[in-house]
């Protein structure tokens, strides 16, 4: 038998329900994953919602702004290919 246990370690602040609704969303997105071999063989799937304390992380990471950088080209380049078709439509 096998076994995968995801755990999502989060921030302080968010209220249950939120909790329970990204939970449930995450899992749900594991067991879709993991379907096929869930079908072949024993798989024991489980998931574990960690909340840090308010004062009980330390933290030092760049993620934040990288995904940030990386949205706001994304989102550029959204913008920049609808313009490119607006302006062949109006050229036709």
């Amino acid at each position: 038998m096998r076994s995968c246990t995801s755990r999502l370690k989060i921030g302080a602040g968010r209220d249950d329900a939120v909790k329970r609704k990204v939970c449930d969303a995450l899992f749900e997105m594991v067991k879709a994953h993991f379907a096929a071999l869930y079908a072949r063989r024993y798989l024991a799937l489980s998931m574990e919602l960690v909340e840090f304390s308010e004062g009980g992380t330390v933290q030092h990471n760049n993620v934040h702004a990288k995904f940030k950088k990386r949205l706001c080209e994304c989102v550029k380049g959204q913008v920049q290919r609808r313009e490119g078709k607006r302006a062949q439509g109006d050229a036709t």
